[in-house]
């Protein structure tokens, strides 16, 4: 038994630190991105709580993905006919419905392929009725969080896109619309539009201040445009250069602040990649490095979203950017399995510790058995 003794400690040793050596020395299992994304997506709850922006978005990952097998669309379809108010559709059920409600609810159920389930009369003569004289289009009737009925640049645009989507442009004069849009959003020094006529910088809705919200609303009104074969109007060559500004030629990512390009984000990079696909100027940016970018960003949960907060809109805009840039492809490349990882980063952070563990056993045991063996001659000689 004594003589086995180191020889039973210095296995327990190996044994310790086995899981260590194997991390460091073996590849890790791996699956593909897409994969991993998937497993995120499929991780949700509480979907019959959701607002239904965030809807749109989570449906809107799944069809990128081509894997609408996978949703859950009994209750995406049960969440928005709970948002139903007097046959319009509202964010809040308390709240009166907006012209984003509707451009979110009409753009979820064109992917569902159950458009069927809107009354499409309804909803467009509740749109049309919300073109002020001058052209600009209401965001709705009633104060929304805070915000008495205005015009806006993303109210117009989204009425616009959901009457096409709906096959109801009659119902609004869309010459005026856009000339609503020139007129009073239009920045013709830069080529940026204005969220509304009177904007200073402060949020809209308390959502984006500044710089981010000059991207989203020039974004929105440039597909818009796209959308309704009316790009011609645009000044491409100035909007261009106004994206461009806030490209990063390091990263290949757009950053939130032109001052500060390296504060890239996923969510200003897929409205600049829209953009400019939308005006036919995608060459003048280097896809590999924006491509690199956007999937060094991917989590290793699968989430292109902050790992510890389920944004799916980040997700779906990831997926939309890559599908701009033809690199949709390049989800199924292998990623990191998800529990190796979190393995992986916990045993490297108490390697430390094992290591000086697994350094002092073999001393201790032969310290041990050498005085156990003493101790054995020393009873032999009594």
């Amino acid at each position: 038994m004594v003589r086995r003794t180191p020889l039973i400690i210095m296995t327990l040793s190996l044994l310790l630190l086995s899981p260590l050596i194997y991390m460091l020395l073996i590849p890790s299992p791996s699956y593909t991105r897409r994969a991993a994304l998937l497993g995120h997506l499929s991780n949700h709850s509480g979907l019959e709580t959701w607002k239904i922006d965030y809807l749109m978005w989570f449906v809107t990952a799944f069809h990128l993905l081509q894997s609408k097998e996978l949703l859950p669309r009994e209750e995406v379809l049960l969440n928005l006919q709970s948002h139903r108010v007097n046959g319009l559709f509202a964010y809040f059920i308390e709240e009166y419905p907006q012209v984003s409600d509707a451009y979110y609810v009409v753009s979820t159920l064109s992917i569902l392929g159950e458009l069927d389930l809107i009354n499409v009369t309804e909803y467009a003569r509740w749109l049309g009725g919300l073109q002020e004289e001058d052209g600009g289009i209401l965001n709705g009737y009633g104060v929304y969080m805070g915000w008495s009925p205005r015009a806006t640049a993303y109210s117009t645009c989204w009425a616009l896109l959901a009457l096409k989507t709906l096959g109801r442009l009659d119902v609004v004069n869309v010459t005026r619309a856009l000339d609503w849009l020139f007129n009073y959003c239009y920045n013709m020094t830069d080529g940026s539009f204005r969220p509304y006529p009177s904007y200073n910088g402060t949020a809209l809705y308390g959502h984006y201040y500044g710089d981010p919200n000059l991207i989203f609303t020039t974004s929105l009104v440039v597909r818009t445009l796209c959308e309704l074969d009316e790009i011609e109007r645009l000044n491409i060559t100035k909007t261009t250069d106004f994206f461009l500004t806030y490209y990063d030629t390091t990263s290949g990512a757009f950053s939130t602040y032109s001052d500060d390009l390296s504060r890239g984000n996923i969510e200003i990079t897929f409205e600049a990649l829209s953009a400019l696909a939308s005006m036919g100027t995608l060459e003048v940016i280097d896809w590999e490095k924006t491509i690199n970018f956007i999937l060094e960003e991917q989590k290793p949960n699968g989430a292109f979203s902050h790992q510890n907060y389920r944004n799916y809109r980040v997700d779906a805009k990831a997926l939309k950017a890559l599908q701009l840039l033809n690199a949709l492809d390049r989800l199924e490349e292998p990623f990191p399995c998800f529990y190796y990882y979190i393995l992986r980063r916990r045993l490297l952070a108490w390697r430390g510790i094992l290591v000086a563990i697994g350094v002092a056993v073999p001393p201790f045991a032969l310290f041990i058995s050498l005085r156990l063996k003493r101790w054995k001659e020393e009873s032999l000689t009594r």
